[in-house]
């Protein structure tokens, strides 16, 4: 009976040693005795290491901080002087008795926003090059930076009021002259940089030749000036309460001059920083005209 066991037992180890696990060839032992794990499948864990990539290189290889520095910097030295000038060529005009509905109002207070980027730029750039003592900045080449942005400048400055007037004789509230001024500017001055690249790159070095490059980079910044320019409607505090600019920029009677220049300046300043603060969190690493070396597909 004892040996019937044995035999049993025998025959039941025997028949266990079949189904045991058999070690995979070239592994260790002990990843072949592992339990069975699921592991992802490869498509899928290939389209996840793409997006945390994709998430990565938007989050930690763009350094907004850098391009709010860089843009403080443009709005200083051009958008606030653009909208100085544009209030101060305004005031002009009124003292000359040219009404807003005319041409010659329009082309009065375009001339203003051309000359406030022209010598605002200018100015700046010298400035930086004594403090800083930058070999790399150009006074030239930035008298022709300068010439090109004022040029824009001037094709969105003239079409600032007769925008206005449109969104008015439209009836259209506060929020719809915004935008719709907005567009038009922006509009308006991506034309201009398309033109004036194509009338200075001949003569002026430091003008780059249209491209479809330098095409992207055209459209951002003239979405960043539509911006500067829908919150300059916010200076026209005839909007009543509908203005939600008015507390902070509004142009009320009574007030100075001097304070009204600084209020325009301001208000295209504060627009420009709105659009700035959008693109530097929104685009991956110089996919913005802002970047030092913006890397677009030409």
């Amino acid at each position: 009976m004892r040996a019937v066991s044995l035999l049993a037992l025998a025959a039941l180890a025997q028949s266990a040693a079949a189904f045991a696990p058999i070690p995979a060839r070239g592994l260790p032992a002990r990843f072949a005795a592992a339990p069975l794990s699921i592991k992802p499948v490869p498509r899928t864990r290939a389209g996840l290491q793409r997006t945390v990539a994709s998430v990565s290189a938007r989050t930690q290889d763009r350094s907004v901080g850098e391009r709010l520095a860089s843009s403080a910097e443009v709005a200083v030295s051009k958008i606030f002087p653009a909208g100085a000038g544009w209030q101060t060529a305004s005031i002009v005009a009124g003292k000359m008795g040219l009404g807003s509905t005319s041409l010659a109002f329009f082309l009065t207070v375009g001339m203003g926003d051309l000359l406030g980027v022209f010598i605002g730029h200018t100015l700046y750039q010298i400035l930086k090059k004594k403090l800083t003592n930058d070999a790399s900045i150009k006074v030239r080449d930035q008298v022709q930076v300068a010439t090109l942005l004022g040029g824009a400048a001037f094709f969105s400055g003239s079409t600032w009021q007769p925008a206005l007037n449109a969104a008015t004789a439209l009836g259209l509230g506060f929020n719809g002259a915004f935008l719709a001024v907005g567009v038009a500017c922006t509009m308006a001055f991506y034309a201009g940089l398309r033109v004036f690249r194509h009338l200075l790159s001949p003569t002026m070095g430091a003008v780059e030749r249209n491209s479809y490059a330098n095409l992207k980079a055209d459209t951002q910044l003239s979405i960043a000036i539509g911006a500067a320019t829908a919150f300059f409607v916010g200076t026209d505090v005839s909007f009543g309460a509908a203005n939600w600019l008015a507390g902070i920029v509004g142009i009320a009677d009574g007030l100075s001059d001097v304070a009204g220049i600084c209020l325009a300046g301001l208000s295209t300043a504060l627009g420009f920083m709105a659009a700035q603060l959008a693109m530097s969190v929104g685009l991956a690493k110089n996919k913005c005209w802002i970047d030092p070396q913006p890397e677009f597909s030409n």
